[in-house]
């Protein structure tokens, strides 16, 4: 991923994912990752449905994520990465999940 993202968006993923974490394991009684298992979705409480991406970027602002993760997820370098890729013009975002392993 170290070649694909770069090392500020990476730092901001990590910042963003350890807040969730924290946030997580606060509300949590006992072990946090026997009880709600490694996969944090930021987004759950979003409803499911077709969002712009500045409208999508509103929903994660209201979970106060941080913004430059949001710019990333639906913005121009991921869209312009995923065509180049894929050779499709129309990308859909289907699920956001960050998966935390114990170290």
């Amino acid at each position: 991923l170290k070649k694909v993202i770069p090392d500020s968006i990476i730092a901001s993923m990590q910042k963003e994912c350890n807040q969730l974490l924290i946030d997580k394991a606060r509300k949590t009684e006992g072990a946090f990752i026997d009880n709600t298992g490694c996969i944090i979705e930021p987004t759950f409480t979003v409803p499911n449905g077709l969002f712009l991406a500045p409208s999508y970027i509103e929903h994660r602002n209201a979970l106060h994520l941080h913004p430059t993760v949001s710019e990333y997820i639906v913005g121009d370098y991921m869209k312009d990465t995923l065509k180049q890729l894929t050779g499709c013009e129309h990308m859909f975002l289907l699920n956001e999940q960050y998966v935390v392993k114990p170290s």
